[in-house]
C-alpha cells in the first residue's frame, strides 16, 4: 500500500506537473496566433472546454477587451476552480484597471504556488514598475529573460525583453553616469533583439518609438524615427493608451499643439486612469518626459 502511494506521488510530481507546465505555454502560443475577428460571436456560450475558453480570454486580453476577457476567465474558474491561469487572467485585468493592490494579492499567491508560471511574474513586475520600484522590476525581469525562451511562450518572452528595456531605461535615467552607461547602452540591442523576434509587433514599435523619443540626441535620440515607430504602433494596436501619450509628447516637442491635445485626449478617452497619461499631465514626469517637450 505504501509503495503504491509513493508511486502515485512520483507520477504526480514528475509527470503530471511538467505536462501541465507545458500546457499553459501551448495555450498562450495558440492564442497569439488567433485574430479576434476570427472568433465567432457565440464562442463563449458554446464552449465548455477550460482550455478553449482560456485561449478565448487571452485573445480578448490581446485585443484589450478586458470586460469580455474577465467574463471568460470567470467562467473558466467556475468550470475548473483549480485552473490558476484563469485567476491570473483576472489579476491581469485588475492591473489594467489600475486596482493594483487587489491584483498584487492574487499574483503573489499564484507566484508562491506556481513560480514557473511566467505570465504572473511579468504582471507582478509591471506593478513594481508602476509603483516606481524600477531596480526591483529590472532585476526580476532580468531573471525571467535569463531563463530563456524555452521556459515560456513566444509572446511572454518578447514581453519580458521589452519590459527589461523599459526598466533599464528608468534605472539609467535616475542613475549616475556609470549606471547610465552600464544600462543605457544595453537598451537598443535588446530592442533590436525584440524586433528580430517580432518585427511587426505593436509593442516592439512602441518600445523603439519611446527609445528614440526619450533618448538625448547624443545617444541616438531621433524625433523623426520616434514618430514613425509610434504611428506604426498606433496603427497596429489602436486601443493601447500609452502610445497616444508618447505621440502627444512627440507633438509637443514639434510645437504641434493641436496634435498634442488630440493624442492626449485620446489616451484619456481609452484609459482615464492611465498612469503614463496622468503622470505626464501632472508634470511629475516620473516615467520620463522628453527633453524640451
Amino acid at each position: 500500500m505504501l509503495r503504491s502511494k509513493v508511486l502515485f506521488f512520483i507520477i504526480v510530481v514528475f509527470f503530471i506537473h511538467p505536462v501541465f507546465a507545458a500546457n499553459w505555454k501551448t495555450l498562450h502560443d495558440k492564442a497569439s496566433g488567433i485574430n479576434l475577428n476570427s472568433v465567432s460571436a457565440d464562442a463563449l456560450s458554446k464552449s465548455v472546454s477550460q482550455d478553449d475558453l482560456y485561449v478565448l480570454g487571452l485573445v480578448y486580453l490581446s485585443a484589450r477587451q478586458e470586460d469580455k476577457a474577465k467574463e471568460v476567465f470567470i467562467k473558466v474558474r467556475k468550470i475548473a476552480p483549480s485552473f490558476f491561469p484563469a485567476q491570473w487572467g483576472v489579476a491581469e485585468i485588475l492591473r489594467r484597471k489600475h486596482d493594483l493592490e487587489e491584483s498584487k494579492l492574487i499574483l503573489d499567491e499564484i507566484i508562491a504556488d506556481h513560480p514557473e508560471f511566467i505570465p504572473a511574474r511579468l504582471s507582478r513586475v509591471y506593478i513594481y514598475y508602476l509603483e516606481g520600484e524600477f531596480h526591483k522590476a529590472m532585476d526580476l525581469t532580468q531573471e525571467i529573460v535569463d531563463l530563456g525562451s524555452e521556459q515560456m511562450d513566444k509572446e511572454n518572452y518578447l514581453r519580458a525583453i521589452l519590459m527589461l528595456t523599459a526598466n533599464k531605461g528608468m534605472v539609467a535615467h535616475y542613475g549616475g553616469i556609470i549606471v547610465k552607461l552600464s544600462h543605457g547602452r544595453k537598451i537598443l540591442p535588446l530592442l533590436r533583439k525584440a524586433q528580430s523576434l517580432a518585427p511587426y509587433d505593436a509593442q516592439v514599435y512602441f518600445g523603439l518609438g519611446s527609445y528614440y523619443l526619450l533618448s538625448p540626441t547624443l545617444v541616438g535620440g531621433n524625433k523623426k524615427l520616434a514618430l514613425e515607430y509610434l504611428e506604426k504602433a498606433k496603427d497596429k494596436d489602436p486601443r493601447f493608451a500609452d502610445i497616444y501619450v508618447r505621440l502627444a509628447q512627440a507633438c509637443r516637442m514639434n510645437k504641434d499643439e493641436e496634435g498634442f491635445k488630440k493624442y492626449l485626449d485620446w489616451a484619456f478617452m481609452l484609459d482615464p486612469g492611465n498612469e503614463l497619461a496622468n503622470d505626464f499631465k501632472s508634470g511629475k514626469c516620473r516615467f520620463i518626459c522628453p527633453v524640451g517637450y
